[in-house]
Parts: structure tokens; sequence; C-alpha cells
């Protein structure tokens, strides 16, 4: 036979109302506004960075060389380093 213990029952109840309490609340006209702007900015955001990305991918396409160049140099320091501190 399982015991219920008080504070654990209490705990759950808390939980689904407040669950519950949240869900009305944002399915209210001035809830639903609320989750409308949070949303509009959040997709904002998001397509802000996805444009960043794209932006940086095609500046890399066409600056091959570049890229290439910063990469070398990358690699060469990061050996420069490496054998600098075997000796050290």
């Amino acid at each position: 036979m399982m015991r219920w213990d008080t504070k654990q029952m209490a705990g759950r109840a808390a939980s689904i109302a407040t669950i519950w309490g949240v869900s009305h609340l944002l399915s209210s006209a001035g809830g639903r506004k609320v989750a409308q702007k949070v949303d509009r900015k959040f997709d904002r955001a998001q397509l802000r960075t996805a444009m960043s990305v794209r932006r940086g991918a095609r500046n890399a396409r066409r600056n091959r060389g570049w890229l290439a160049a910063g990469v070398a140099t990358l690699a060469i320091a990061t050996a420069m380093l490496t054998r600098a501190a075997r000796k050290g």
C-alpha cells in the first residue's frame, strides 16, 4: 500500500494549479496580445541571427583567399605557441 505525503500532494496540486493559471492567463485577450508581442520579438531576433549567418557565409565565399590566409595564420600561431610552451 502506498502512503501519500501531505507535502508531496500539496506540491503536486500547486504545480497543477500554476499550470492551469498560466494557461488561463495566456488564453485571455491581454495574454494573447502579450504572447504575440513576445513571439514577434523572438522572430525578429531569429531573423536577424539567420541573416547574419547568411551574410557571414556569403562573405566567406566571396573572400576565399582572405579566409585561407586567416586560417593559415591561426595554424601558424598555434604551432608557434605550442613550440614555445614546450621549450619553456
